[in-house]
């Protein structure tokens, strides 16, 4: 039986009773009865799952998105709250303790291996940044920053870091050149080699790494008449596979075997967890080179952590390059995305109210009772003409056209499921579609010109959780994906986990560049509508933004920067000032970008 506290938290929905149960399990293991420490190992559960990695007891409404949420809980006093969870048999206090599930550092609550990984991903940092390589040409700088500042050009800023330190960052938006420094990073470290220069390049997800082994490659292979290619052997594939995770822990690749590399590239870093990040760092070997790739601004990993934005944080602690000059949209997209970045609604405002060509912003309430998707009819007609775009190149066999139809639109949403959600509209869709073309969209399952999501790995298939083609008529219906070669062509019937594609949500959505985005806002209500989101939807766009939702909601979202407790841009000061011996000194309270979709 639930006794007040617990029984209040979720009634609140900060706790679900699976969390409880989990935390009472917990306290069986330890003869712990407190209901104090049980509801503190809870709400650390429960904040692991919401995408931090502490719980502070003194800042509980953390857990949730606005301290309105929590204004009526009845939390412990932070004293007593921490006194009993010191005094508790499950809790070490400042000691690294593998024996006990949680720590208490700094008045902080970690779950013990979320401690242990942040100390991990902090130590090897510091220690790395002081490192330089035995081939490396040219004097060790003093520090990151030092290397840093050396020149003004952010491009040269990051090319000389990369190839000076044996660990950088380079941050920056969509289309600020990121994939060209990388090629460019690998064309300088390859020069003069007698051996090839061993590259890996990953990514938290496949599609990102896919694509950034197609912009690479491309780049590397495309040399000027007459010049040799650089001797470079690639890898790529995402980390869980590059580092070989293996379901019940453990990896191919650890401390006592890493990774065969002689540079590591992770783009899409933002997608970073704790975990993920600590197990790529463990295999990295000693004269490796680790260059993360991301934009901080983005949305984070589904899982605990926002690595990329803690080290970003602690800047000049780790060496940060960050790229602002975009190649890719400009004008009021432009505009739009700074404004959101900043946290500034009402330039924002402005931006959509005065916008040339390049946005339209349609001030609808899609969570009004009323609200009846015929309410967009610019919208239908684009995703009607876009649909049957991909019929004609579909029954055609035109592989090409139809994945360009694809990536010329996308319809772009917040949830998976409800009223603004993937599950609706793709209904929603389909059923426009249908009326549009019923000879063809008429029956269940493929049809020349669906577009579809690959939702889980397939290493045989080489296709992976997020990857996007088309249905064509190629002697038979085949799947058509994208590939640095040529498209592939796979029967669909191999496929064993897919979903229409006819709209995706914005963090399925990330990594990737549409033609025109039409991004269609929740109500201002759901704890999904951050600032993260929305930049991160607006930024997919590269001609066109059709913005669709309220002032309000825009508004909130703007105002709402997702929020993660961790622990690691402190940290991470706090050991290169010299305390690498009192854990104590590390608060645990930092900003972050957001996480999952619900």
């Amino acid at each position: 039986m639930m006794t007040a506290i617990l029984s209040q938290l979720v009634d609140a929905g900060v706790l679900t009773d699976a969390t409880v149960r989990l935390a009472r399990h917990l306290g069986w293991m330890y003869a712990e009865a407190d209901d104090l420490v049980i509801a503190a190992a809870a709400c650390t559960i429960a904040a692991g799952s919401s995408g931090s990695i502490c719980f502070d007891p003194a800042h509980p409404s953390l857990l949730l998105a606005t301290d309105d949420a929590t204004a009526s809980i009845p939390w412990p006093a932070p004293q007593p709250w921490l006194e009993a969870l010191c005094a508790s048999p499950m809790v070490a206090v400042d000691v690294d303790d593998h024996t006990r599930p949680m720590m208490v550092v700094n008045d902080v609550v970690y779950l013990t291996r979320h401690w242990n990984e942040q100390e991990k991903i902090a130590r090897w940092l510091i220690d790395r940044v002081s490192l330089r390589r035995p081939d490396q040409v040219g004097s060790a700088p003093s520090s990151a920053a030092r290397v840093v500042d050396e020149v003004d050009d952010d491009h040269t800023r990051a090319l000389r870091c990369a190839t000076t330190m044996l660990v950088c960052v380079i941050a920056g938006g969509p289309g600020t050149g990121k994939t060209t420094i990388v090629s460019e990073i690998l064309d300088a470290l390859s020069a003069n080699r007698t051996e090839p220069l061993r590259v890996i390049l990953s990514s938290p997800t496949g599609r990102a790494a896919s694509h950034l082994d197609q912009a690479v490659s491309h780049r590397l292979t495309t040399q000027p008449h007459g010049v040799d290619p650089p001797p470079i052997r690639v890898t790529t594939g995402t980390l869980h596979r590059i580092l070989g995770l293996k379901p019940r822990g453990g990896a191919q690749y650890d401390r006592r075997r890493p990774l065969p590399a002689d540079i590591v590239v992770v783009d899409e870093a933002s997608m970073l967890s704790l975990h993920l990040m600590a197990a790529l760092l463990d295999a990295i070997g000693p004269h490796t080179r680790l260059i993360l790739v991301g934009d901080p601004d983005q949305l984070a990993s589904v899982d605990a952590g926002a690595v990329l934005a803690d080290v970003v944080a602690a800047q000049p602690v780790v060496p940060v390059i960050r790229l602002t000059k975009t190649y890719r949209f400009f004008g009021a997209i432009a505009d739009l995305a700074d404004a959101i970045r900043r946290g500034d609604p009402d330039t924002a405002i402005a931006v959509l109210d005065n916008a040339d060509d390049s946005v339209e912003w349609i001030r609808a309430d899609i969570g009004a009772p009323d609200f009846l998707p015929t309410d967009l009819p610019r919208l239908r007609h684009d995703l009607v003409h876009q649909g049957l775009g991909l019929i004609r190149a579909g029954e055609s066999s035109a592989v090409g056209e139809a994945l360009d139809h694809l990536d010329a639109h996308r319809l772009l949403v917040a949830h998976r499921h409800g009223p603004s959600g993937v599950s609706q509209w793709n209904r929603v869709v389909h059923h426009w579609l249908a009326q549009a073309a019923p000879e063809t969209v008429t029956a269940r399952g493929w049809y020349p010109g669906l577009p579809i999501m690959v939702t889980r790995n397939d290493d045989a298939l080489s296709v992976f959780n997020g990857d996007c083609g088309v249905i064509v008529d190629a002697g038979g219906l085949r799947l058509a994906l994208p590939n640095p070669s040529g498209p592939r062509l796979i029967s669909p019937d191999l496929i064993e986990s897919w979903e229409p594609l006819y709209v995706s949500t914005i963090h399925k959505a990330q990594g990737s560049q549409f033609d025109s985005v039409s991004l269609l806002l929740p109500a201002e209500g759901t704890t999904l509508l951050t600032r993260e989101l929305l930049y991160t939807g607006v930024t997919r766009a590269k001609t066109f933004l059709r913005l669709m939702g309220t002032e309000t909601a825009l508004r909130h979202a703007i105002d709402s920067p997702a929020v993660r407790a961790s622990g690691l841009t402190n940290r991470l000061t706090t050991l290169r000032t010299g305390c690498q011996s009192n854990p104590k000194d590390s608060p645990a309270s930092d900003p972050d970008p957001p996480t999952d979709e619900s």
